[in-house]
């Protein structure tokens, strides 16, 4: 049975081993593979050493096809986006400055959708708690303060005004 690995030697039929009867065909052919297998020949023996390259460059090839293959499997299963996470401690009330946050790359993940994901999105705004060293959401910071109690702005009366 003849494969891709065989060398191209074995491929091409050879005219000066062909002969008109069957028995003699065998015997010719024999002698070829007796002659192949054995390197009697200079021919043959650059046959195999060819034949040798190629296969260790193909096992070579189908490895660095598979490594590269895996790490783009992982890869992909790994997918990271970037994340604003701060460094120092950021008190309540107080601006978030760039020296108080960094930017890191973390796993994708739906549970940091909330998060701020670009330093210019968080930084100048108000902290509403205080900060410790762990990723910045959007409900810890917004552009203004909170007012500290509730201002009443006007007071309702209900009235009913009699019937005319």
């Amino acid at each position: 049975m003849m494969t891709f690995f065989h060398s191209l030697m074995d491929r091409r039929p050879h005219s000066s081993l062909r002969t008109s009867t069957a028995s003699e065909g065998r015997t010719a052919r024999t002698t070829r593979l007796q002659r192949d297998r054995h390197g009697s020949t200079a021919a043959s023996l650059e046959a195999r050493r060819s034949n040798a390259r190629l296969h260790r460059f193909l096992a070579a090839l189908c490895a660095g096809l598979t490594v590269f293959a895996t790490l783009q499997c992982v890869r992909a299963a790994i997918a990271t986006q970037p994340i604003v996470v701060a460094v120092r401690n950021v008190a309540k009330g107080t601006a978030i400055t760039r020296e108080a946050v960094e930017l890191r790359e973390a796993p994708s993940d739906g549970s940091l959708s909330n998060a701020f994901h670009t330093l210019d999105d968080a930084v100048g705004l108000i902290a509403q708690v205080g900060i410790g060293a762990h990723v910045l959401m959007s409900g810890m910071a917004r552009a203004s303060p909170l007012c500290r109690r509730a201002i009443r702005v006007s007071k309702c009366v209900w009235q009913v005004w009699p019937a005319v």
